[in-house]
């Protein structure tokens, strides 16, 4: 959890040209899915691919609705990361919620999804005005110490189970 009054040193430069936006809707999802399928992780690549697709298109009226705001990161003209931001309601003082940070692994260890996050929680808090920000981390990844520097806190914990479905379980 991160509030707005969380003094956040300045973070590192990141490596190269960079460009954090939001995303047209219209004409760059193709390209979201496909970064974000760049890394599977044992998951069957084409099953994973229709999957975030699916995602996206039941996404698709929150961002119309002004609830959700999904950014892209280019360095060096390169779409190189991704991630959204929904917000509980259109109103200030919502809560806002991180979606899926993922940076392709060859623009990995250069600073970008530290540049994204911090581009990002900047966004929720001054364009929407919300109250907090809320980031849910494998305690256990490397991402959680780039959302530390960046003044988020722990405040819970949460448990999941997944079970693979079996064309998973072979990849």
């Amino acid at each position: 959890r991160r509030t707005p009054d969380v003094p956040v040193p300045q973070p590192r430069r990141p490596q190269g040209d960079v460009l954090v936006r939001p995303i047209h809707w219209a004409t760059e999802v193709d390209a979201i899915v496909e970064l974000e399928c760049a890394d599977v992780h044992g998951f069957d690549p084409q099953a994973y691919r229709r999957y975030r697709a699916a995602q996206f298109e039941l996404m698709r009226p929150l961002h119309q609705s002004g609830q959700l705001q999904w950014f892209g990161l280019w360095c060096d003209g390169v779409l190189a990361a991704d991630c959204g931001l929904m917000r509980t309601q259109v109103t200030p003082g919502a809560t806002a919620r991180f979606q899926r940070v993922a940076t392709h692994p060859q623009w990995r260890r250069r600073g970008l999804c530290t540049a994204l996050v911090d581009a990002v929680a900047r966004y929720g808090f001054e364009q929407w005005q919300a109250a907090e920000q809320v980031m849910v981390a494998d305690p256990e990844d490397v991402a959680i110490g780039i959302y530390r520097s960046l003044g988020f806190a722990e405040f819970e914990r949460e448990w999941l189970w997944q079970r693979k479905s079996p064309q998973d379980a072979a990849a």
